[in-house]
């Protein structure tokens, strides 16, 4: 979704290589082996702006995995911090990311030649069949968010793959979570609380079946006369 948005406070250099488009993308971002949850507002070839509203430090590495608006394929980005403010982090990528015209940032390409690109996309990706996935809310009162574990290769456990959500006790597979594998069987998945102060409670645990393989399309469609 493309909506207006103030520019970064990147330099005049940065700005004539990579112009910045404005967007809302949500995105699951990896710092120090803690995955955040946050939303892309401005994105280039060379960078992107995430709002955030934790302490992070310039120069640390961080991972960005999103899906992509049209295709919702997942994308997967390293950078580092440029530079942070007590609302949003800069993020440098480590090389320059080719968007081709995936996100319409440059308009290179004709209404005719996008529309047949996006055809391409959805066909390649499909549609799989949606999870939701709920659980109860903490006693305790000093939460400050929920975290989603999951493992396709056994139990959970706080070393698992997993994201935080926030004081929420729903989310939808694989909307909520960009970087949630489209996997076919048996996946563990766990969630837990985790205070103020970083405290984890224990993990409660649920096995699922998930289905997210799509089918072969059919091929040749024609239209004949009769």
């Amino acid at each position: 979704m493309i909506r207006p948005h103030r520019e970064a406070p990147v330099s005049k250099g940065e700005r004539r290589r990579h112009p910045r488009e404005a967007c809302n993308i949500l995105v699951d971002y990896t710092l120090k082996g803690r995955v955040f949850r946050g939303f892309i507002l401005n994105i280039s070839r060379g960078g992107a702006l995430i709002a955030n509203g934790r302490s992070f430090l310039v120069g640390e590495e961080v991972t960005m995995v999103f899906r992509h608006p049209i295709s919702q394929g997942n994308r997967r980005i390293t950078g580092e911090i440029a530079w942070v403010t007590p609302k949003e982090i800069g993020v440098k990528f480590k090389s320059t990311v080719s968007w081709d015209y995936e996100l319409d940032l440059y308009g290179s390409k004709t209404d005719q030649e996008k529309s047949i690109q996006v055809d391409k996309e959805v066909r390649k990706m499909g549609k799989v069949k949606k999870k939701r996935v709920r659980w109860e809310l903490s006693s305790s009162l000093d939460v400050e968010t929920y975290r989603l574990y999951w493992s396709k290769d056994g139990a959970v456990n706080y070393d698992s793959d997993h994201a935080d959500f926030g004081h929420v006790t729903e989310i939808i597979l694989p909307d909520d979570v960009p970087s949630f594998p489209l996997v076919t069987g048996d996946m563990e998945l766990g969630v837990s609380a985790i205070n103020h102060a970083g405290n984890e409670s224990d993990i409660c645990r649920l096995t699922v079946d998930f289905n997210f393989e799509t089918p072969d399309a059919p091929q040749n469609l024609k239209v004949e006369d009769i």
